[in-house]
């Protein structure tokens, strides 16, 4: 059996695109919005359930981020697709 361990901010930012989405929601209560958007390469899903709601931000910044700022950081995800993850996780602008 292995040890998972919780990954910090820190992480994100010495390992930059290093982590997979399982990874990442294994340890996403204890990270930062802002360095999971600029640091990680997230899907729309991820962004939708844990980027744009707001129970996940842990500072008041990261209540601000709109899903321009996703489409701006994670260039790969389509418009489309994060408007569908929005709608799928009830998470609204």
């Amino acid at each position: 059996m292995s040890l998972q361990v919780k990954l910090t901010d820190s992480d994100l930012i010495k390992n930059k695109y290093l982590y997979t989405i399982a990874e990442l929601e294994a340890s996403v209560d204890g990270l930062s919005v802002k360095y999971l958007l600029n640091y990680q390469k997230l899907d729309a899903e991820f962004c939708a359930k844990y980027i744009l709601n707001d129970y996940c931000a842990t500072c008041d910044e990261d209540t601000y981020i709109c899903n321009g700022d996703v489409l701006n950081k994670q260039p790969h995800i389509s418009r489309l697709e994060l408007s569908d993850a929005c709608l799928k996780f009830g998470t609204f602008e």
